[in-house]
């Protein structure tokens, strides 16, 4: 693609105005909007997605086989479901000459989560696929229509989860899958199901789940959602019910909760603020983390331990909503939300962790609790356990999002026991042979933690250590971009030569942006142990924050401490208490990204700040340059579904893949092209050499198995619908490069499919603005595309961060309203102006403290570039139409550039940013008592004197149950418009939410903004 680039037919030439057609009743666009789904629902292909691996015990060959496991919706069905291939080191035997692999059902095709009959809502006509809007973003978030109908099986609880991962499609949307046992767990329809896929049996053949609520008899009574298998013992599955946790043994079908965090007993919400085990709504909502607890992976002595996050919303404004979804049932007519709006408190959050073996559960916590420890500490964006299962890493985000820690905390530093609600385990009256842990002065590591400890190196500080800090003068992107090593990553090399002196590290992989991109990073920490023996060689910096408190027998760990002063017999394996409120840090924390490590060390020497001293920490940035590796979700990265938030509901997994014996790592990024995401390598033994393994051309994504030997690809184009190729990753030779390897086909998932036709693809454009940077930006023509003609023009603009609506992936059915606006003779251009996602910090903070303010101005520059470069856009009848944050720019458009738009769409606008979450509104416009003019400059509600005072140029639309975008902000701009004496049009879905749930809403919404522009445009 050239900058510049044009379409050819175009001249100097005078052109003629397409010919008006005839208005259409409103009968004739309901048979139009319903034909148009059934035309374009040729662009909709079921991509495989929630790709696992299995590796299964050898059959009578005595070959082993790796069985692939993956979401998709068969031919002729109308639900996703969980289906499989096998895979031999022979390959697979393809289905057809295309080298489709040959789909097998896990699951009895007669299971259905939901009744066929909710999935036709009276509408006349089907949906023909999923008919869902393009890309939703992060915070004022794109919303429309994915075809649901809002099946009444579905709880509450379950479509809220939809609302924030962007669940787009039927049937299982998740599951959860045990590779050593096979077991299979998903949620649907309010209740959990397993099934255990017992491999390469005599029998084989599809499963039909079992239902939870039947095996647990009723224990629960609301949605059970979140469920996750003990990485260790498959027989035990925790989940979320009524706030707090459960654990089910499945043998003995025992079912406990585990946390009593949620009284219940018809308590308003006012008077029951706390829950265990789910995230708060900004942290789903503006962090895509969604869930709240963690099974530690492996129990050196058969101990089970969840760590888990409380949750305290006492100080959270609640919301209330009018509700009409169930008018019939009795239901309540108001729902009540908790919901933070800008400047207001967030929930309160605690780490804990539940342990169970027999007899009572404990739960503990830490004995300093981490707002203690890091009082500016807002959010707790991602948390886990260390391989091993010895200790538990977080990062922690403050209120203002500029900076973001990782912190690792030992087992050890959990030593308070709460008083909680008497309960007994799971195996309660069990005969077990584990060893029991009825001594609580271990605290939650037990006896055996001691012993552990040394044999991987050393007994841990009980104390947390910070072991990665990024600072940032906009704001921190979180992404999924970490990755821990197992043990202290004795194979990677880069050890510097005292390290070896050191029984304790830690190495990982983490994304920073601290170059002004994306980039991956190696870090090697040295790990504060109890011998103490590295504090002399001034490898930490001492605590940010004390406490000073008795302290027992030993003091606090300090500089000055003497090894010596310490033994490790008998006395000293026993838990030892912790100290001061401490937080350690190695020195060499903070280093500049841009440097190298040589480069550091030089730095380092010349001003001084490290000497007599060794750093703690080392850096070694194993990807550089101007452009981006992909943080997570797969938008835009070869149309595997799902959004750039949350990847459409399935295992939310990073996009980043180590192969630790070999030193290679996987990832997805953007250096040949802004517009297309690709598959690349890198060894960690060679940093900066980075290897392109995808093809020019298309975007991608991936999932590789374990131990990074097969690898699945999607990818797609403008020009070509997603494909799914599965690859077997093949070594050469023992050397750790990224040279060393190919990829072999093994055949298709899904096979290419022949390019869609010309009038279906959008050519894509390229513009250097008056700024100096270039936008990008993409144009379908018309159906009816005449040479020498000018046609109606619809800006589809969504014009905020988080999102890129511009790339080189197949637009199918998430770009549904602008094949229907194309089909019925308009243009349709989508640009992506200054702010949105991909384009480093840079780019991306162009909106830092003015959004609504800056972003029209792009938009407009680019829109009248290519009306003057194409010839065949009518300036003089344009629209702009967007949903959230383009329902707002859309606002927008017509207050400022009411002489380039001649009408304006918006779809759940924000129209004060005061209305807004904190989580979104604060990372892009501060505090509001810190830019007070940014507020109320951003603010619709400032600028409602200045919408024009002709009739029929606005049309509002909102769902009335809008749980993101409050219907508030709409009611708010009717009232100004109303006292401006500002004409108006509002169209209102009483049943939906942000998204247009309901098929027949979304049906009834595209003949509204149809009618709306044939009347007015």
């Amino acid at each position: 693609m050239e900058e510049g680039t044009c379409d050819a037919s175009t001249g100097s030439e005078k052109k003629e105005d397409s010919p008006t057609p005839p208005r259409k009743s409103w009968l004739e666009l309901k048979s139009v909007v319903c034909e148009l789904r059934r035309q374009l629902s040729s662009l909709s292909s079921s991509v495989p997605g929630s790709i696992a691996f299995r590796t299964l015990d050898s059959n009578c060959s005595g070959v082993p086989t790796t069985r692939v496991y993956f979401l998709a919706t068969p031919p002729g069905f109308w639900e996703s479901t969980l289906l499989y291939v096998d895979i031999t080191p022979e390959g697979c035997v393809p289905l057809n000459p295309n080298g489709r692999l040959q789909w097998h059902p896990l699951i009895e095709g007669s299971f259905h989560s939901v009744s066929i009959g909710n999935l036709i809502s009276g509408s006349g006509c089907q949906s023909g696929g999923s008919g869902s809007t393009t890309a939703r973003g992060g915070g004022a978030k794109e919303g429309g229509s994915d075809g649901r109908t809002g099946a009444t099986r579905w709880s509450r609880e379950e479509q809220l989860q939809w609302e924030r991962r962007r669940v787009a499609t039927w049937g299982i949307a998740s599951y959860e899958l045990h590779p050593q046992s096979g077991l299979v767990v998903f949620p649907s329809a309010g209740s959990l199901f397993q099934c255990r896929d017992l491999g390469l049996t005599d029998k084989p053949g599809p499963l039909f789940p079992t239902e939870f609520d039947q095996v647990i008899q009723g224990v629960c009574h609301e949605a059970m959602l979140n469920p996750e298998i003990c990485p260790w013992d498959p027989d035990m599955v925790a989940f979320v019910s009524e706030s707090d946790i459960w654990v089910t043994h499945l043998p003995t079908v025992s079912t406990v909760r585990m946390t009593h965090s949620y009284r219940g007993c018809g308590r308003s919400l006012a008077d029951d603020p706390l829950s265990s085990g789910i995230p708060s709504y900004v942290t789903q909502e503006e962090f895509s983390r969604y869930q709240g607890f963690w099974w530690q992976p492996e129990s050196y002595d058969g101990t089970y331990r969840i760590l888990y996050e409380e949750v305290d919303e006492s100080s959270v404004n609640i919301c209330h909503f009018p509700t009409f979804s169930f008018a019939d049932s009795g239901a309540n007519d108001v729902e009540e939300f908790r919901f933070p709006r800008a400047g207001t408190p967030n929930a309160k959050w605690t780490l804990k962790m539940v342990e169970f073996h027999h007899g009572p559960r404990r739960i503990w916590e830490l004995k300093h609790s981490l707002a203690e420890l890091f009082p500016w500490a807002e959010y707790l964006v991602r948390a886990g356990w260390l391989p091993g299962g010895l200790g538990v890493w977080v990062q922690l985000l403050d209120r203002r999002q500029q900076r973001l820690e990782v912190v690792i905390i030992p087992l050890s530093c959990f030593t308070h026991l709460c008083p909680e609600v008497p309960a007994l385990s799971p195996l309660a009256g069990q005969k077990v042979t584990s060893p029991n842990c009825d001594d609580n002065q271990f605290g939650a590591g037990g006896p055996g933690l001691a012993k552990a400890e040394l044999a991987a190196g050393g007994i841990l500080a009980p104390v947390p250590q910070v072991v990665h800090v990024q600072h940032s003068s906009t704001w921190v992107n979180v992404c999924d971009l970490l990755y821990f090593f197992e043990g202290s990553g004795e194979k990677l090399g880069h050890a510097p030569s005292h390290i070896g002196k050191v029984g304790r590290t830690q190495c990982f992989i983490i994304a920073s942006e601290e170059s002004g991109f994306r980039h991956l990073y190696l870090v090697k920490v040295i790990l504060a142990t109890e011998s103490r023996a590295e504090l002399n060689y001034g490898r930490f910096h001492h605590v940010r924050h004390i406490i000073p408190e008795s302290n027992g027998s030993k003091g606090p760990l300090s500089p000055s401490s003497n090894p010596g002063d310490i033994e490790e017999d008998e006395e000293s394996l026993k838990r030892p208490s912790q100290g001061p409120c401490e937080i350690w840090v190695p020195n060499g924390i903070g280093l500049d990204y841009r440097n190298t490590e040589e480069e550091a060390d030089k730095e380092d020497s010349m001003n001084g700040s490290h000497v007599g001293e060794e750093r703690g920490c080392h850096i070694w940035p194993l990807t550089m340059g101007e452009w981006e590796v992909v943080g997570g979700g797969s938008a835009g990265c070869g149309g595997g579904g799902g959004s750039d938030r949350g990847g459409g509901g399935g295992m939310r997994k990073p996009p980043l893949w180590v192969d630790e014996a070999r030193g290679l790592v996987y990832f997805v990024g953007l250096r040949e092209s802004a517009l297309e995401c690709h598959l690349y390598a890198v060894s960690i033994h060679h940093p900066g050499h980075v290897r392109l393994l995808s093809q020019l051309g298309h975007s991608h994504s991936a999932e590789f198995n374990k131990d990074c030997s097969l690898v699945a690809v999607v990818f797609s184009s403008i020009h070509r619908p997603p494909a799914c190729q599965l690859f077997r990753v093949s070594h050469v030779g023992d050397t750790p490069s990224v040279e060393g390897f190919m990829l072999t086909s093994l055949g298709f998932l899904l096979e290419p499919s022949a390019p869609v036709s010309e009038e279906l693809c959008p050519d894509l454009y390229a513009h250097r603005i008056s700024s100096g940077d270039t936008l990008h930006a993409m144009v379908f023509k018309p159906h009816s595309f005449r040479p020498g003609k000018r046609y109606p023009t619809v800006l589809y603009v969504y014009g905020g961060p988080e999102v890129q609506l511009v790339s080189n992936v197949f637009k199918g059915m998430r770009s549904l309203r602008m094949h229907m606006l194309a089909a019925l003779g308009y243009c349709v251009v989508v640009i992506d102006s200054r702010g949105s996602q991909h384009r480093g910090v840079q780019f991306e903070s162009h909106l830092r403290c003015r959004m609504g303010t800056v972003e029209l101005s792009d938009q407009v520059e680019v829109l009248q570039w290519l009306s003057s470069r194409l010839g065949f856009i009518n300036p003089e009848r344009i629209a702009i139409h967007g949903w959230s944050y383009g329902g707002y720019l859309s606002l927008l458009a017509l207050v400022h550039h009411s002489d380039v738009f001649k009408v304006a769409v918006a779809g759940a606008p924000v129209t004060s940013w005061h209305l807004y979450d904190t989580g979104y509104t604060e990372r892009y416009m501060d505090l509001p008592t810190l830019n007070p003019d940014g507020y109320k400059e951003g603010s619709v509600l400032s600028h409602a004197h200045m919408f024009p005072e002709e009739a029929n140029r606005l049309l509002v639309i909102h769902g009335l149950m809008d749980e993101n975008v409050h219907f508030v902000h709409t009611s708010e701009l009717i009232g100004a418009l109303v006292r401006a004496g500002k004409p108006y049009q509002l169209q209102i879905y009483p049943n939906e939410r942000h998204s247009l749930r309901h098929l027949d809403a979304s049906k009834h919404y595209e003949m509204t903004l149809l009618s709306f522009l044939e009347n007015h445009l």
